[in-house]
């Protein structure tokens, strides 16, 4: 008898659990089927009252068409814990979600493979977490996927090769992980790829070819450990403004046909690797603005060219084995900020030009071989702060009454 009115209770409270569903919109159901497969703290920290509209719910946005359908969830920093392996299913039945930010939570497990079944999702964040394992190849396979977010975390194996079946593709982040192996040659060929951070991992081999149509504005994959050199093929990312390879393992001779075809390159971050010969002369273009190319083994002299880049505000050339004199065309870099040419071998005189820079806060050209006094105009700069010279073969002393900047250091006779 007890048996029997147990089991009528449990009958009658699953009905009412159904009735009380039913009245829901599916998509309410979908998320709080979300909420309830999260650690009991994270389902705390999504405090929704199912009373009100869904679309009301915290992080959550609709359509403002009749619909009420999810249209976006913005769970960024909101302090979520947990495997998502339970709980991401019930986001794939949200029909129209196209927006999903769950960055700067406290997720752990696997990417979930399910994500490849969210065929509406266009922009993922998953960014800043505590997601390992490999990436799941499932995951590309979505025609409409946009934008991709996975820096970060503590991400492990290779970057699949179906990477290149997300032809839609527009940013790639995959910074910050412990990705390794080579860069599949399916990543570089993505025909709207505009933003590509791979940076900060342990990916080696060589660069792979880039497009003849290649869209890339900005690529970052600097702090890796890379072999060979700048391919030539990086000239065809005409639309290219910023390139960071710092500390990337590249090497030798750049060809001069790679920078040939980056007229509209801003940021060059070429430093601490091993690249050597001469500084390419089709480097000097009138948008370049940042040129880090320090440590390195860089040699021969800098082309007057460097005058022409008129937009340039920051150029680090130190540590290399540049030689011959300091250009005179650097006098015609007004908005230049800073200028680095120490540990080289660049010798003759400095340039009285270099007064002409008003905008000049650091000048630093310690162990050199550069001779002669230092220029009158250079005493007059109002915006520097900073004056090195030292182990050089300069003669006389900084006339010191002369400096209108007083933080100015001055630099010794040697």
């Amino acid at each position: 008898m007890f048996l029997f009115d147990l089991v009528h209770c449990f009958i009658f409270f699953a009905s009412i659990v159904a009735v009380f569903s039913a009245s829901l919109p599916q998509d309410s159901v979908h998320l709080l089927g979300f909420r309830s497969n999260l650690p009991e703290p994270s389902q705390q920290l999504l405090p929704w009252n199912q009373s009100v509209s869904h679309c009301k719910w915290k992080g959550v946005t609709c359509y403002s068409d009749k619909t009420s359908q999810v249209k976006s969830l913005d769970f960024r920093d909101f302090l979520l814990s947990g495997i998502l392996d339970k709980a991401f299913p019930n986001l794939c039945h949200l029909p129209r979600l196209v927006y999903l930010d769950l960055s700067g939570n406290h997720l752990t497990g696997g990417i979930p493979a399910m994500l490849a079944n969210c065929s509406q999702l266009d922009t993922i964040f998953l960014n800043d977490n505590r997601f390992s394992g490999s990436i799941p190849p499932e995951i590309f396979k979505s025609k409409r996927l946009v934008y991709l977010e996975l820096g970060y975390n503590q991400l492990n194996g290779t970057i699949p090769s179906e990477v290149g079946l997300s032809t839609s593709l527009q940013y790639l982040g995959l910074y910050n992980n412990f990705l390794s192996g080579n860069i599949p040659k399916e990543l570089f060929g993505l025909p709207n790829l505009a933003d590509l951070y791979i940076h900060t991992n342990n990916l080696t081999g060589p660069l792979p070819d880039f497009l003849s149509s290649c869209s890339l504005s900005r690529l970052l994959i600097h702090q890796n450990r890379f072999s060979g050199s700048l391919p030539i093929s990086l000239g065809n990312c005409h639309n290219l403004s910023e390139f960071y390879a710092t500390s990337a393992h590249l090497g030798g001779v750049i060809s001069p046909e790679v920078f040939r075809g980056l007229s509209n390159l801003k940021l060059l971050y070429l430093d601490d690797n091993n690249f050597e010969g001469e500084i390419p002369e089709t480097l000097w273009n009138g948008k370049l603005q940042e040129l880090v190319l320090s440590i390195n083994n860089f040699n021969g002299s800098i082309s007057e060219k460097i005058g022409g880049c008129h937009q340039m505000t920051y150029i680090d050339l130190s540590a290399n084995k540049l030689s011959g004199q300091i250009p005179k065309s650097v006098g015609r870099l007004k908005n230049l900020y800073n200028l680095l040419l120490y540990d080289n071998m660049f010798s003759g005189s400095l340039p009285a030009e270099v007064g002409n820079c008003t905008y000049l806060a650091e000048i630093s050209l310690v162990s050199n071989f550069i001779s002669g006094e230092i220029p009158s105009e250079i005493c007059s700069l109002q915006n520097l702060e900073t004056f090195n010279a030292f182990k050089n073969k300069i003669q006389g002393q900084i006339p010191r009454m002369h400096w209108k900047n007083k933080r100015a250091a001055g630099a010794s006779s040697l």
